[in-house]
C-alpha cells in the first residue's frame, strides 16, 4: 500500500495482491485511528468515535487474517489489540491469531530499535515468549544467493508481535525484508482456500455493514453501492 504520507486512506481501502507469485488475496485497509477530528459541529467526536467503531467491526468481519500496525504502542493500541485479540477468539475462523506489527519508521538505529522493541514489547508481557527462529532471504544482488537471518517475534496466547525499522535506512534494509519473509510465512502456513465469493467482497461489505447498523439502530438498513467519476473509489449509502 502506498505510504501514509503521501496517501491516507478513507473508509475502507481494497487491494488485489499476490502472495508467494500464486496466491491471490485481497488487502483490506481501514482509515487511520487517533488522527485530528475537524470539528464542524458539536456530534463530530462522536461521529468520529462510531465511525471507527464500524470500520473496525467491518474490517474483521470481512477478513481472513487481521494485520494491526501501531508506531508507539500507546496504552489506546494496547486496548485495541486486546478488543482485537478477544474478537478473533471468538469467532469462527480457522487463524485466530492478531499479528501486530511494530512499524518504527523513524528507529536508524538497531540499538534504538531492539530498546523501543523491549520497551513496546518484551518487558510488557511477562506470559509471553520471544521466538527467534531462521528465514532466507534474497543476498544484496540479484544474482547472489539466499542467505539465513535470525529473526526476532514476540508471541502471547493470541497475538503475535513483529517490529520494522525505517524503510530508508541500512538498518531497514538489513533487517525489514526478514521481518516481512517472515510475516508471508505465517499468512501462507495458515492459508486456507476459500470457495469463489457468491457475490465479490463488495456484496460482503455491503451485508456487512447492513447487518452492523441494523443491530446499532435497531432497525433494517438498505444500503447501495454508488460509483464516483473517480473509478477507484465508491460510496456505500443508505437508501
Amino acid at each position: 500500500l502506498p505510504s501514509s504520507k503521501r496517501v491516507a486512506t478513507r473508509g475502507l481501502s481494497l487491494r488485489s495482491a499476490t502472495l508467494a507469485g500464486s496466491t491471490q488475496i485481497t488487502l483490506v485497509d481501514s482509515e487511520g485511528s487517533l488522527a485530528p477530528v475537524a470539528m464542524r459541529h458539536a456530534h463530530s467526536l462522536l461521529e468520529r468515535q462510531a465511525t471507527e467503531d464500524m470500520l473496525d467491526t467491518l474490517t474483521r468481519r470481512l477478513s481472513d487474517y487481521l494485520i494491526y500496525v501501531v508506531e508507539d504502542y500507546t496504552s489506546v493500541d494496547q486496548r485495541a489489540v486486546h478488543r482485537h485479540s478477544r474478537a478473533l477468539q471468538e469467532s469462527v475462523r480457522t487463524f485466530k491469531d492478531l499479528i501486530v506489527v511494530h512499524n518504527l519508521r523513524t528507529i536508524t538505529d538497531e540499538q534504538a530499535l531492539w530498546h523501543q522493541w523491549r520497551q513496546q514489547v518484551t518487558d510488557m508481557y511477562g506470559e509471553g515468549e520471544e521466538v527467534q527462529v531462521g528465514v532466507a532471504v534474497p543476498g544484496s544482488h540479484p544474482n547472489s544467493p539466499m542467505r539465513m537471518v535470525n529473526m526476532s517475534w514476540f508471541r502471547t496466547h493470541s497475538v503475535r508481535h513483529l517490529v520494522l525499522a525505517s524503510h530508508s535506512s541500512a538498518l531497514g534494509e538489513r533487517h525489514n525484508p526478514a521481518a516481512i519473509t517472515l510475516l508471508r510465512m505465517w499468512l501462507i502456513s495458515a492459508y486456507v482456500p476459500i470457495l469463489e465469493r457468491r457475490q465479490g467482497l463488495m456484496g460482503e461489505l455491503l451485508d456487512a455493514s447492513e447487518q452492523y447498523l441494523t443491530e446499532k439502530l435497531k432497525r433494517h438498513v438498505k444500503l447501495v453501492v454508488e460509483r464516483s467519476a473517480d473509478p477507484t473509489i465508491s460510496f456505500v449509502r443508505g437508501t
